[in-house]
C-alpha cells in the first residue's frame, strides 16, 4: 500500500477519535447543567488492571433513576471514562473498598441526564484532566500528519 494512502487512512482514523473525545468534553461540561433524579445502585463491582505502575481497582457501577414516569439504567460514572478519575479508580485495595461500600446495592446517588435524551447519563459532572490533554496531543499529531500529507 503507498504511503500516502496509509497516511491518509491514518488522518482519518485520528480525525474519527478526535471528533469522539471532543463529543465527550463537551458532554462533560454540559453534564453540569442537566436535570438531577435520585438514583439507587442495582450492582457495583471492581475490576483489577495491572500495569507497570502497579494494580489499579476500577469501580463499575449500575445504577436506576427515574425521568417522568419512566425508569432507566445506567453504568456511565463521567465522560471519558477510559481516563482515571477518582474515586472509580483507586490505587490500593482499601480505598477501593471504601468507594464500594459508598456506592453499595440500594445506596442512593444523585443521576444527572440530558433533558431531551434521558437516557444518556452520568453520576459525576466534568471530565479527568487526561480527556483534555489527550485531545491537545492528538490534535497536535493530526496536525503534523496533516502538512505531511498536504506536502506530497
Amino acid at each position: 500500500m503507498p504511503a500516502s494512502v496509509v497516511l491518509w487512512i491514518a488522518i482519518g482514523s485520528l480525525s474519527a477519535l478526535l471528533v469522539w473525545l471532543g463529543r465527550s468534553a463537551f458532554l462533560a461540561l454540559d453534564s453540569k447543567g442537566w436535570p438531577t433524579a435520585e438514583g439507587i445502585v442495582l450492582s457495583s463491582h471492581f475490576s483489577e488492571r495491572s500495569g507497570e505502575s502497579g494494580t489499579r481497582y476500577v469501580l463499575h457501577v449500575t445504577y436506576s433513576y427515574p425521568v417522568a414516569n419512566l425508569t432507566y439504567e445506567g453504568s456511565r460514572t463521567h465522560f471519558g471514562s477510559h481516563l482515571s478519575m477518582p474515586p472509580f479508580v483507586q490505587h490500593t485495595k482499601v480505598h477501593a473498598d471504601v468507594a464500594l461500600h459508598r456506592y453499595r446495592p440500594g445506596s442512593t446517588l444523585v443521576v444527572r441526564y440530558h433533558p431531551r435524551r434521558p437516557s444518556l447519563c452520568t453520576i459525576r459532572t466534568g471530565a479527568p484532566w487526561g480527556l483534555y490533554a489527550s485531545i491537545l496531543v492528538l490534535s497536535y499529531i493530526l496536525s503534523q500528519l496533516s502538512v505531511a500529507a498536504f506536502r506530497r
